[in-house]
């Protein structure tokens, strides 16, 4: 009896290992199937088998679920970081870029795909940048700091630099393009400089006199005259300074206000050689005009004229005695340009690209002896871009200067 109960104890033991190993074997070719295609049944066969494989689908489904969920998520918030017009730039603990969206490789001036695994000290060379960043991941707060970009500081950038969670130690940097608010904000600074300078020199100059005069009662009445005459020159010129900064500040915020109608240009043309005739005859200078009495444009006459004064007082104020100066007017498929041509003392090449900006000056001294206030080529330049124009310079340094003014015929209906 004991050996027949013996028997089937390792009979059955036997049998259950036999059983198990199966199971195991139908779970690994159950388990060999592509999990992308989903799991198949597990064989009824092996109904131990077949309840733990059931367990491990219902987990499987869990895991591939929570799987999906989260690459949809990130492809979402890829999206939205790709869409951006700000840059965004990830690093890791070491400063290893891990992610770069389109708008922070066109800030920085890189390829596609070119900083990803790269230290950020290679991609930009920024001093500040680096301390920012290094300021973030020591600190745990944000950090900013500003870049300039290009060998002239071209581009201006705001790196806002903020920490990612303490896990993964590294910092996420958002970068803005503020360099258009950099250079409106530097104009600023350099107007109201100039401005001060420019109304300070007459201001100081009538104060002077006019202390003297008083301090001094029995000044001979020669001496007192040419007192006076200063004081009056400085009166004039401190009014054609203020004249001219309201006048190119009604032009550049009151565009509304200007109506633009067709007009003839030959009257125009001819009414600012008028203007300047007089200064024109006192130092022996021919004004030639050349321009078809039927030409005619989109314009708005009282601008138009001013500027043309403009050109023509500066080409007679910077042209020797004697010299000419040539005015054309002509029209073709793109529109119409006048130019004001002189041979004066000429620019030098180094000065042109800012000689249309406020209160600039090629040379500061002689500009204040021939009565100029800084502003004339500012105001040429509102008047071309209030025309939906242009105006440009060519010049030749000790031959002369080219100044043209580009206006279409006909303003955009919407305009």
């Amino acid at each position: 009896m004991f050996g027949t109960g013996f028997a089937a104890h390792r009979w059955g033991r036997e049998k259950t290992r036999q059983q198990a190993a199966a199971g195991f074997r139908a779970l690994e070719t159950w388990g060999e199937h592509d999990a992308g295609a989903g799991l198949p049944p597990m064989p009824d066969s092996f109904p131990e088998a077949a309840a733990a494989a059931l367990c491990l689908k219902r987990r499987f489904n869990v895991l591939a679920g929570d799987e999906a969920s989260a690459q949809a998520a990130r492809g979402r918030l890829e999206g939205m970081l790709n869409s951006l017009s700000e840059g965004v730039v990830s690093i890791d603990s070491s400063e290893r870029i891990l992610f770069s969206n389109p708008a922070s490789r066109k800030l920085l001036g890189l390829a596609e795909n070119t900083p990803i695994g790269r230290q950020l000290a290679e991609v930009v060379r920024s001093t500040s940048l680096q301390q920012a960043v290094m300021e973030c991941r020591q600190r745990r707060h944000p950090a900013l700091c500003e870049l300039r970009l290009g060998e002239r500081s071209e581009r201006v950038l705001n790196a806002h630099c903020a920490p990612l969670p303490p896990e993964q130690g590294g910092v996420v940097i958002l970068l803005t393009d503020i360099t258009f608010h950099s250079r409106t904000e530097e104009f600023r600074r350099d107007f109201v400089s100039n401005v001060s300078h420019e109304l300070r020199t007459p201001v100081t100059s009538i104060q002077g006199y006019a202390e003297t005069l008083l301090d001094t009662p029995d000044l001979n009445e020669k001496t007192r005259q040419r007192f006076l005459e200063v004081i009056s020159r400085q009166a004039v010129r401190l009014n054609h300074i203020i004249e001219d900064i309201l006048e190119l500040s009604r032009l550049e915020h009151d565009a509304s206000g200007f109506v633009f109608e067709p007009a003839p240009l030959y009257p125009i043309l001819q009414s600012s050689l008028e203007t300047c005739s007089a200064r024109a005859m006192e130092k022996s200078i021919p004004l030639t005009f050349n321009a078809p009495q039927a030409l005619v444009a989109e314009v708005n006459a009282s601008l138009l004229e001013q500027a043309l004064t403009n050109l023509i007082s500066n080409a007679i104020k910077y042209s020797p005695d004697g010299k000419p100066v040539r005015i054309t007017a002509v029209g073709d498929g793109s529109g119409i340009r006048i130019s004001v041509e002189d041979n004066g003392i000429g620019i030098p090449p180094e000065h042109l690209p800012r000689l249309f900006e406020r209160f600039y000056r090629v040379d500061k001294a002689r500009s204040r002896s021939v009565g100029g206030t800084g502003l004339g080529l500012a105001i040429v330049r509102q008047v071309a871009l209030l025309h939906l124009g242009q105006v440009s310079v060519r010049s030749v340094l000790g031959a002369g200067s080219v100044f043209t003014l580009e206006l279409p015929f006909k303003r955009p209906v919407d305009q």
